[in-house]
């Protein structure tokens, strides 16, 4: 059986393989990496966010004299923070189950994408064509490593410095949530 070859089948071939390569890397690097550092900055950002909230309001807290005002107060966040933690077990359970859907999702998309690449290309061969697995790997591995640094470095340089929890805007909305509940309770 000879081989024919063209410069459609070769584009479709190439396509679908970059396609193909993008999608395992992207699927690795946001599994791998992009996560672990997300998380990261999301909880110094949520640091940065209370800390503006609270300390210059704790040092306020300073005129109270009354040894038994303090102690009240002290119960009260106390009980405040159990309830919080009881109620953030779950929700992590919650939060653990939904990324591991999403982690099932990604990787049956990059089955699915891999399947298809191959789909294609046997089913080029099997018409008789030329698959020019050999000629354009090299190809398709420079551009997808091109992409992972370019990738990299736009989440190293932007995403990864990029604040977007401003801490004016969360004590606005904590303050008005407690003149809203301290005018429903009166």
């Amino acid at each position: 059986m000879v081989c024919r070859t063209t410069n459609v089948t070769n584009r479709i071939f190439i396509i679908a393989a970059q396609v193909g390569m993008m999608f395992l890397f992207l699927t690795i690097f946001f599994f791998v990496y992009v996560t672990r550092v997300e998380r990261t900055e999301f909880e110094n950002q949520i640091r940065l966010a209370v800390d503006d909230l609270v300390r210059p309001y704790l040092k306020d807290l300073s005129f109270i004299k009354d040894q038994n005002i303090l102690i009240v107060l002290s119960g009260i966040l106390s009980a405040v923070d159990e309830e919080v933690k009881r109620k953030a077990t779950a929700a992590n359970e919650d939060v653990t189950q939904n990324n591991a859907n999403v982690l099932r999702k990604a990787l049956l998309m990059l089955a699915l994408c891999l399947t298809i690449v191959l789909v294609v290309s046997l089913s080029l061969m099997a018409l008789g064509f030329f698959v020019p697995l050999a000629q354009y790997s090299v190809e398709i591995l420079i551009t997808t490593l091109i992409i992972a640094v370019v990738e990299f470095l736009f989440f190293e340089i932007v995403t990864k410095n990029y604040i977007s929890i401003e801490p004016n805007q969360i004590r606005q909305q904590v303050l008005q949530e407690i003149v809203s509940f301290a005018k429903s309770q009166q």
